[in-house]
């Protein structure tokens, strides 16, 4: 203990070694440490002189509420009037030396068991933040990161830190996001652009320069529309954002019947001309126009004889608020209630978002969602080319269907076929569109009577292919937006792409060494070792809130703020649902009764609102 122990004249290369050294002393003590603010030289900005207490220097001083009686916290006391310090001065030399050392303390101090809780020992460092903001992108807040913390490094008294430290800090992140939220969330955008010239976005702000609409959609977004925009379903969802203001996706079904984004939008409000804008910003993403959407609609109500319909006369007026590749061709997919795929896709947004997120924070988890969404359409790509799904029959025209279809599509193609007699017979399948004037059949993929053995049909006619649930249709080229190289990264993505590598190889060599005591302490001197050469190179990576901030949210800090942060939206889904009589009446029963002054009963009220005073 002595050889950690302060003593008159102990002289340090700098301050911040002097109170490490007086950290360490008061952890294995028992104690904790906190500095007062020192005396600087004027002229040169060196500090001259500063004192490191006990964290129980002093007293608390009582608060306004504790003195009139009034409510207040539970706060506790922490301060005892302790006398224990050091003060440290610099030299002549430019050093530091101990010129006073106080060891007695006059509280009992922690044992060894709890010392991993004293305050000053405590830190949140570079392990705690990458776990906290790796759970963050999947919607996992510090209190489950710090459970997963203490399962890796085998206990709390292991950690570091207490999950309140946690939770403070991933706080003091957000709150430095607020004043550059809007331009953080801008600017990330126009180094997507930058890299990828397919990165399609638009805003549009108020006149206090508050951002009102953003509306979004990459290049693979786009490409997939150009594929599969005969299914486009668009719905609004809510809680999403602190600021309340409406998420917007553009959601489609590829060929494996999967849900694709194809862009997405924020709104401030729900007013016409913002869905118009809307709209108008996704044809133009898209490539659509409007009058190709007055040809489509035209079609659509001359063919089926709507002209006197009084719906699609309604849907007609404000056609401008409508998609028109809901009704492109005529073809729907076997679903003519497509919102029920984008509440399938937004119940998904909605398990990964919360309504605390600030835009930045709601994009790191969105590009999760979108990147899950992909892999699991490359993951169904991988299994349709390398596995094939078992027939029913031993007919040509099912084994043809097994190879033009992707898996998903043949299982609904199966599904419908029996064989009698030696015939395979497919069942007739109509998808109706009702309203309640009149009833639409349209007959698509399979929908037919055929009884192949008998007409010597061994392949499905070509008429009744949809090429958008085949196998091949992602592979004719529209255009080219798979281009962009790692190269095109901003320095935080290669960094965190790095860290990742960084992590797998560490991995890796704990799997190599296993359980073999030798060799693990091997690999730890090793890194011990290379941690020390770190430490005495003059390019060690400054800590500070700037670069965790970027690295939380994997963008830089702006320079100039052009774009503010929008108002709180006030929208249908941002409010209270107003409670029932009965559910009024319930919540007053639980309510704990007071007593009134006025009336001398235990009742809901007091004296400020009660009934006798009143009357």
């Amino acid at each position: 203990m002595d050889n950690v122990r302060p003593s008159l004249g102990m002289i340090f290369n700098n301050l911040d070694e002097g109170a490490e050294f007086y950290k360490r002393y008061a952890h294995n003590i028992g104690f904790s440490v906190r500095s007062l603010t020192g005396v600087k030289d004027k002229k040169t900005g060196f500090v001259i002189w500063k004192y490191f207490l006990c964290s129980k220097e002093g007293y608390n001083q009582p608060t306004n509420q504790s003195m009139n009686g009034g409510k207040s916290k539970r706060l506790k006391e922490t301060r005892e009037g302790c006398g224990a310090k050091i003060k440290i001065k610099r030299t002549k030399e430019g050093k530091y030396e101990i010129k006073e050392f106080v060891e007695h303390h006059t509280h009992a101090l922690a044992t060894p068991t709890k010392r991993h809780l004293l305050r000053s020992t405590r830190k949140v460092n570079s392990m705690h933040k990458a776990v906290l903001f790796t759970c963050s992108r999947a919607n996992i807040g510090p209190a489950k990161a710090y459970q997963l913390i203490k399962h890796q490094v085998g206990g709390y008294d292991k950690v570091g830190c207490t999950q309140k430290d946690l939770q403070n800090y991933q706080t003091g992140l957000k709150i430095m996001i607020s004043d550059y939220d809007a331009q953080m969330f801008k600017e990330n955008f126009e180094r997507k652009k930058e890299l990828d010239p397919s990165y399609y976005f638009a805003y549009e702000v108020d006149d206090e320069h508050r951002l009102k609409y953003f509306f979004w959609a990459d290049g693979i977004g786009r490409k997939n529309y150009a594929t599969f925009g005969d299914i486009v379903s668009f719905d609004t969802t809510y809680g999403t954002n602190k600021y309340s203001m409406i998420f917007a996706p553009f959601t489609g079904r590829n060929h494996h019947r999967q849900c694709i984004t194809f862009g997405a939008a924020f709104l401030c409000d729900e007013k016409t001309e913002s869905f118009t804008w809307l709209f108008e910003k996704f044809l133009e993403a898209m490539g659509e126009t409007p009058e190709e959407f007055e040809h489509s609609w035209t079609q659509v109500v001359n063919e089926f004889e709507l002209t006197k319909n009084e719906w699609f006369s309604s849907m007609y007026e404000i056609r401008h608020s409508w998609i028109p590749a809901y009704f492109k061709d005529l073809f729907l997919a076997g679903l003519f209630r497509t919102t029920s795929i984008s509440k399938s896709e937004n119940s998904v947004f909605g398990s990964l978002t919360d309504k605390w997120l600030n835009l930045v924070e709601f994009w790191v988890r969105y590009e999760s969602i979108i990147d899950r969404q992909r892999h699991n359409q490359k993951k169904s790509d991988h299994d349709t080319s390398h596995s094939l799904p078992i027939l029913k029959t031993n007919h040509s025209i099912e084994k043809h269907a097994r190879d033009i279809y992707t898996h998903a599509n043949f299982y609904v193609f199966q599904k419908e076929t029996k064989e009698e007699n030696g015939s395979i017979i497919f069942e007739v399948m109509t998808v109706i569109l009702g309203n309640q004037s009149k009833e639409l059949y349209l007959i698509i993929l399979w929908t037919m009577w055929l009884i192949a053995h008998g007409r010597g049909i061994d392949a499905i006619p070509s008429y009744y292919i949809v090429h958008r649930w085949t196998k091949s249709a992602t592979c004719s080229l529209i255009f080219d937006m798979d281009t962009v190289v790692d190269e095109g990264c901003s320095q935080i993505q290669l960094a965190n792409i790095e860290i990742s590598e960084l992590w797998k190889d560490f991995h890796g060599c704990a799997e190599l060494v296993g359980y073999d005591i030798d060799k693990i302490r091997v690999l730890r001197n090793g890194i011990i070792d290379f941690k020390k050469s770190l430490l005495e190179s003059t390019n060690v990576c400054v800590d500070n809130k700037t670069n965790d901030l970027e690295a939380y949210v994997e963008s830089t800090i702006p320079v100039k703020i052009d774009i503010h942060p929008p108002k709180h939206s006030i929208t249908k889904g941002s409010g209270k649902r107003i409670p029932s009589g009965k559910e009024k009446a319930i919540e007053d029963k639980q309510k704990r009764q007071r007593l009134c002054k006025s009336c001398g009963k235990y009742a809901q009220h007091d004296s400020r609102n009660c009934p006798m005073k009143e009357a």
